[in-house]
């Protein structure tokens, strides 16, 4: 597993590491709780293709009633 680099407490920002991947849970507040983010490289993409066109749809299509285009 990849290196947990940053932790404050239960409800702070969070920051983990692996060699093509790095996830980050960015706290934002109370109200709003977190903000994730994941970037990961082209290597890691055609390792894990379906999480990672996964992911890139959530990018751009985050509300899930929206129709498909």
């Amino acid at each position: 597993m990849g290196e947990l680099l940053y932790q404050r407490g239960p409800a702070e920002s969070l920051i983990r590491l692996d060699a093509h991947i790095a996830q980050v849970a960015r706290y934002i507040d109370n109200f709003f709780g977190l903000d994730q983010w994941f970037l990961f490289d082209t290597q890691w993409g055609a390792e894990h293709p379906d999480l990672a066109r996964s992911l890139l749809r959530y990018t751009a299509h985050w509300d899930q009633y929206e129709a498909k285009h």
